[in-house]
């Protein structure tokens, strides 16, 4: 922190930065346990697609950086909501092997710096953004032989759904449902817009999926892939309450 700290007070430009170092935990009547951890930090603005654009970063840009490096090293995780003293409560998640849920199954954690912590260590008033991964336990859930596959030969079908939720409904929960929902023709689905606004009911979010619907034999009919598209919508109406923007009650 107080090297992110130190580069964004003398540069306007996106601040990303990453360690590699040990941490040492103390063991009652023996010597500390020493850990080897990989940081990332980011600070609170990046570059957008256009010339000189800015963007505000939020939970989900490290969320991003934090899922591509487990899917290069092909480490099968998951983001459960946690609790922290140095992050934001409600924007951090801890990173667990399989189906663990706890402490005791954590590869790291990843969110938003809490505000106190921030003005603790003098940084600029904007958010940043830390992610904490354990290398031993991610060495020991790594692949040990990753698995390529050739390209499907037909094209993909992409289409966007917009799903109204409770601000209390993390968005990992969101994509396990879609996912579940979407089956083997689901080759792909990302978060790409969250939205809070006076256009949606108040206490809710607006969370923003592009879905890659695709077929390893054959070209998908449109048909087809809009049949597999309301399944995802029925499951989030069913399982989360979830509204489809733009669709329901006129969202």
């Amino acid at each position: 922190l107080e090297t992110l700290r130190d580069n964004l007070r003398h540069t306007e430009t996106d601040v990303t930065l990453f360690e590699i170092g040990r941490i040492y935990l103390p063991r009652p009547g023996d010597l500390p346990e020493e850990r080897r951890v990989l940081t990332l930090a980011i600070g609170g603005w990046r570059s957008g697609r256009g010339l000189g654009e800015r963007v505000e970063t939020d939970f989900f840009d490290l969320k991003g950086l934090a899922e591509a490096l487990l899917d290069r090293l092909g480490v099968a995780a998951r983001f459960v909501a946690a609790q922290h003293p140095t992050f934001h409560p409600g924007r951090t998640a801890l990173i667990v092997a399989g189906e663990g849920r706890t402490w005791d199954d954590a590869l790291g954690i990843v969110g938003e710096v809490h505000p106190l912590v921030r003005e603790q260590v003098d940084l600029p008033p904007q958010r940043a953004y830390l992610l904490a991964l354990d290398l031993l336990r991610l060495r020991a859930c790594a692949a040990a032989r990753l698995r390529v596959e050739t390209p499907p030969r037909f094209p993909p079908v992409v289409m966007d759904i917009a799903l109204v939720v409770g601000e209390d409904v993390p968005a990992e929960r969101l994509r396990r449902v879609l996912e579940h929902a979407g089956g083997e023709l689901l080759a792909g689905l990302r978060l790409f817009d969250v939205y809070r606004g006076p256009t949606i009911p108040a206490g809710t979010k607006s969370l923003a999926f592009s879905a890659t619907y695709q077929a390893r034999d054959r070209t998908l009919t449109d048909a087809e892939a809009r049949a597999v598209h309301d399944r995802l919508a029925e499951a989030a109406r069913r399982e989360l309450g979830a509204l489809v923007r733009g669709v329901d009650q006129g969202v």
